[in-house]
């Protein structure tokens, strides 16, 4: 209990020698004893002090909320006076006191803030957890801190503010300047030592922090990348409707060039890619055409129908189609002999058509009109046509991960999303039916990055980018274990399927074994940058990392000990994003930033499978079944392919914004997706 501040005042109780005599004279006439005095004037000082008690504590609590008084409580204060009847001199001393013991206390918070936030700015969490405790200690409201606090940061925030404008330029300047390999169009797959230098110093000289200045780079990549993807999108569409393109109509595209500030090399690049790609697609077509002339000219009805299906799922201009079939024709038409083959196609002469273009084609599809998703006719489909079944649509934040449950009732998301107060990144537990959230889990500080569920349903991990996984309790929500080793974000953390152990891979290029029972982890670091992602083998006994350093490794969970390393010239030529094994542990599937999705034999390390289409950076991949696979991709879509024949089976616009998952339940073969556009979608 606050002890009050009378003590100050009471000399002002006391009476005058004057009013003292008269006491005295009036004591005499009334024959009052001395001991009778004392008990009367002792219970009028008790009464009085009660009223002096009872102002202070008045403007204490007035003082405390608001400071200085506004006007209404310092009336409200005068009319307590005058019921109290205290003069005015006493109360001007009260004032004063509580004025100066409060004043003392803000005096204490500003100093123990300023000396916080030039120690460390913005503030950890430690260091506003103490504060937080000494605003309690003191008393002190959350009103009167934020001006403190605002009044001590505005200068700061300004000076930050300058300073990261400064290291933008500096950045943005550096990244226009770099060009692009030739097989790949993405941003900042490596500035040279001396660039990275130059800025890693400028960022110490403006003391940035590793944060902002990542976030600032984050930011302008995310602006070049816009420009690079504008300008593919010119070129392809501008080629797909004239090839080669004549001096004409690149003057468009030299404009739109300058407009975006390209750099010739990057722009050729792209211009070198897309032609590449599409190249591909005319021989493509050059074959199907060559096919069916040595087969039968003129084309038969069936041919010209797979002609045009093949024309579509090419996506080429009839004029340009019309052109190669021109030249084809031409120097067949002369030459050709009698047809060998009936001009209705049988189910034998479907599949050598099937062999001749490296596809399957199932007859009964040349007849239907073309699906509005793209996809290979199959003789016999690993997988059905994918459509959306539902989506969650109650997120304000990019959505990094999302699981569903073994019973397919819920689903389990994490991702940028924070809770009302600003103090956690909670993961989302949504019950499928009604598409609401059941609860949330509140521990991580900072975006969650990966999700994972034991085999039964009831342990779920979940990592962050506050440098740790923590362990829970699906079923009740109970958080179980906070998992720390980590000093850098964790992006991936997998769980074993009895739920005994985890894996992580995280920015300090480690990857961690945990055993949940202890706490306890062993650290695996062979990888030379950031590991993005860690995939366990169902068999127990193999971990699947993969990293920014280009390269997958394979290691043995029971050792620690590094088994093979998958990499250059065969592998990914960029940072590899994405691991995922197949159920039964003996194909493992990666995805790239180079934009190809990778299969490889677990076993031997043998690349089986390169799967291109994707026109950006593929960031996850997972198995359907033992022969499906699909592919998330920052070009907005979901790819499907064929592990067998490699051949692709659907293409799904999947979201309006960055495709930044794809995880699979495979019992049912449903898959789920979450994007930067902040939805979560079930596709069955």
């Amino acid at each position: 209990m606050k002890k009050p501040l009378i003590e100050p005042f009471i000399s002002s109780i006391s009476v005058s020698n004057e009013d003292r005599q008269q006491l005295q004279q009036l004591q005499q006439s009334l024959g009052l004893r001395e001991k009778v005095i004392n008990i009367i004037e002792a219970q009028v000082t008790s009464s009085y002090e009660q009223k002096l008690k009872q102002y202070e504590e008045a403007f204490n609590r007035a003082i405390h909320q608001q400071y200085p008084l506004a006007d209404r409580d310092y009336q409200q204060l005068l009319k307590l006076q005058e019921i109290l009847e205290i003069k005015e001199e006493v109360r001007k001393k009260i004032v004063a006191k509580v004025i100066q013991v409060y004043e003392q206390k803000l005096k204490q918070y500003e100093e123990e803030f300023t000396k916080a936030i030039h120690q460390q700015y913005p503030l950890s969490q430690d260091s506003s957890n103490e504060l937080q405790l000494l605003q309690q200690k003191l008393g002190l409201s959350n009103k009167i801190v934020a001006a403190i606090e605002t009044r001590n940061t505005a200068p700061m925030q300004a000076e930050r503010q300058r300073k990261s404008q400064q290291y933008e330029k500096a950045f943005t300047r550096a990244i226009h300047r770099q060009p692009l390999s030739d097989d790949e169009r993405k941003v900042l797959e490596s500035f040279s030592d001396n660039e990275r230098e130059v800025l890693e110093n400028y960022q110490q000289v403006l003391n940035l922090s590793k944060e902002i200045a990542q976030a600032i780079e984050e930011q302008v990549t995310q602006v070049y990348e816009q420009k690079l993807q504008q300008y593919e999108e010119a070129f392809t569409k501008a080629i797909y409707q004239q090839y080669p393109l004549s001096d004409e109509e690149r003057q468009p595209l030299q404009l739109l060039q300058q407009s975006l500030q390209l750099r010739n090399e990057i722009a050729e690049s792209i211009a070198t890619k897309v032609t590449f790609f599409y190249e591909q697609k005319l021989q493509q077509y050059d074959k199907a055409l060559t096919w069916a002339s040595q087969r039968q000219y003129p084309f038969s009805d069936e041919d010209r129908e797979f002609l045009k299906y093949r024309r579509q799922q090419l996506n080429l201009n009839n004029n340009i189609a019309n052109l190669i079939e021109a030249k084809i024709t031409e120097t067949y038409k002369q030459t050709l002999p009698e047809p060998k083959f009936p001009q209705i196609l049988t189910a034998g002469s479907a599949l050598l058509l099937a062999l001749a273009l490296g596809t399957f084609v199932a007859p009964q599809l040349w007849q239907s009109p073309a699906p509005q998703v793209s996809h290979a006719p199959q003789s016999k489909s690993p997988l059905h046509q994918l459509s959306l079944a539902k989506t969650l649509s109650g997120n304000a934040s990019p959505v990094w991960s999302a699981v569903l449950s073994h019973d397919g009732q819920t689903l389990i998301s994490g991702g940028e999303d924070q809770n009302p107060a600003g103090q956690f990144y909670p993961i989302k537990v949504w019950d499928l039916n009604s598409g609401q959230v059941l609860r949330t889990l509140n521990g991580h500080r900072k975006p969650i990055r990966s999700l994972s569920l034991s085999e039964n349903g009831q342990i779920l991990a979940s990592s962050s980018a506050d440098n740790t996984i923590k362990i829970w309790n699906r079923t009740t929500g109970k958080l179980l274990q906070t998992l720390e080793g980590h000093t850098e974000p964790v992006w991936s953390v997998a769980l074993s399927r009895d739920g005994q152990t985890a894996i992580s891979g995280s920015a300090d290029k480690t990857v961690r074994i945990w055993n949940l029972q202890t706490g306890e982890s062993r650290v695996l670091s062979e990888h030379t940058a950031t590991v993005y992602a860690v995939a366990l083998n169902p068999n127990g006994k193999t971990i699947a990392s993969s990293s920014e350093d280009k390269t997958i490794r394979l290691w043995d969970i029971a050792t620690g000990e590094l088994i093979r390393t998958l990499g250059e010239p065969e592998g990914h030529q960029n940072v590899v994003r994405a691991v995922a094994f197949s159920s039964n542990g003996k194909l493992l599937v990666s995805a790239g930033w180079d934009g190809f999705v990778k299969l490889w034999d677990s076993t031997t390390g043998q690349l089986l499978k390169t799967f291109a289409g994707h026109s950006n950076r593929v960031v996850s991949a997972t198995f359907i079944n033992e022969r499906a696979i699909a592919s998330a991709s920052l070009d907005n879509t979901i790819r499907l392919w064929d592990a067998q024949t490699g051949q692709p089976l659907q293409t799904i616009p999947a979201h309006s914004n960055w495709v930044l998952s794809v995880t699979a339940q495979l019992a049912t073969q449903t898959l789920i997706s979450s994007s930067k556009d902040t939805t979560i979608k079930i596709w069955r």
